[in-house]
């Protein structure tokens, strides 16, 4: 007898999604991977049985006679595993595993008070793998490394140079960015300490200006504390210089917008705790703008 390879879960989801919207591009949607990704793993799957599911053209997919039986097959069994993750997902104070970034922690702690979520959360402003970190979901700003797991887009952030109305007082207000050196900036070391930021006007042109001297840290959340308390000038969110009391520096100049991004290991967002506490991150990211 000729052992075949077992079919792997995320290829039978592939077939049942091509199957049930009846093409690749709306099933990748459906499962928020590729195209070419659904591609690959219904090929797979067709190896792995020995037949042919689907009959494709440029235009048109159809399933086969041997597609009809297996979906008849395998769609019972399917939602059986749905049913039982969902069962899982849906017991009473399941806890979600979170790395965050120490810019949103404010946003995020605010949040929860009106959710029903378990949180364990790790602040850093370093990216953590979730698969190595033992994490639901681990946020990152910026563009995350390539990795196996899925990233979901939480929005973007604008983020504006800021300090109390003490402090320029003292020291003045700058009117360019060229005059940036001669303040104490709030500069973040990840690994290494910021010398420069670039800054964008409202027509998009950009520049890089250079940073003076001042107060250091490679917590950013840390420096956020070191600007209310009056140590220099520092780069914020819109929400936080209204709720501080900040006043803006340069207002004409912010910072180009950041993405935001939420990675977890695949499967792990079906589940209802990490999925709600995704969109709690996403309403987090939005308010950093509001």
């Amino acid at each position: 007898m000729i052992e075949r390879a077992a079919p792997a879960l995320d290829e039978i989801r592939a077939f049942v999604a091509v199957y049930e919207s009846g093409a690749f591009v709306a099933a990748g949607r459906r499962l928020g991977v590729t195209t070419n990704a659904i591609s690959l793993r219904v090929r797979k799957l067709e190896s792995a049985l020995g037949v042919p599911l689907f009959v494709r053209t440029t235009r048109h997919v159809a399933a086969t006679e041997e597609g009809h039986r297996y979906y008849t097959l395998v769609r019972g069994p399917l939602e059986g595993l749905d049913a039982a993750a969902d069962g899982l997902a849906n017991v009473a104070r399941a806890t979600v595993h979170l790395a965050i970034p120490s810019a949103l922690v404010d946003a995020f702690v605010e949040r929860l008070a009106a959710e029903d979520l378990e949180v364990h959360v790790r602040v850093t402003d370093r990216f953590a793998d979730p698969a190595k970190a033992g994490l639901d979901v681990s946020v990152h700003v910026g563009p995350p490394p390539d990795s196996d797991h899925v990233a979901r887009r939480l929005g973007s952030t604008r983020w504006v140079l800021a300090a109390t109305a003490g402090y320029l007082e003292r020291r003045g207000r700058p009117r360019s960015p060229e005059e940036l050196a001669a303040h104490a900036c709030l500069r973040f070391a990840s690994p290494s300490v910021e010398t420069s930021w670039v800054l964008r006007d409202r027509r998009g042109r950009e520049t890089v200006a250079a940073l003076g001297s001042g107060f250091v840290c490679d917590d950013s959340r840390t420096l956020a504390l070191a600007c209310d308390r009056g140590l220099g000038i520092g780069v914020r969110s819109s929400a936080d210089v209204r709720t501080h009391r900040l006043e803006r520096v340069l207002p004409r100049w912010s910072l180009p917008p950041l993405e935001v991004f939420a990675v977890t290991p695949r499967g792990r967002a079906r589940l209802r705790r990490v999925a709600r506490c995704l969109d709690v991150l996403s309403e987090c990211v939005g308010a950093l703008d509001a």
